[in-house]
């Protein structure tokens, strides 16, 4: 699972409710990673926050709001393969008042 957040608060809240990922062996370490990398040749940096959200193993990344994250998204993407889900979680400011409200689920018919 990649979980996306566009700024610190979503990044913290999510942060909170991570526990320590496995090791290779089945054991869980005794904290979370946290590691930077960057793109060569796309500009692009990311810092992921490694470790397990209800049960699945996760990648906590912060992007930028909006259409900007999509780079990030992508590169990380290609960083881990093996990927089913991407969850980006916040408050949708981009979205219309009169189509959504506060603790509606969005949910994309696809990812461009």
């Amino acid at each position: 699972i990649i979980l996306q957040a566009a700024n610190d608060i979503e990044r913290l809240a999510n942060f909170s409710k991570l526990k320590p990922p496995y090791l290779n062996d089945g054991t869980t370490s005794a904290k979370i990673v946290r590691f930077s990398t960057d793109f060569p040749g796309q500009n692009i940096e990311g810092e992921y926050t490694l470790g397990i959200f209800g049960g699945y193993k996760t990648a906590l990344v912060q992007t930028k709001q909006g259409a900007d994250c999509r780079s990030l998204i992508e590169a990380t993407i290609n960083l881990f393969s093996n990927v089913s889900f991407i969850i980006g979680v916040g408050v949708a400011y981009g979205i219309s008042r009169d189509k959504t409200k506060l603790g509606d689920v969005l949910i994309s018919d696809k990812i461009a």
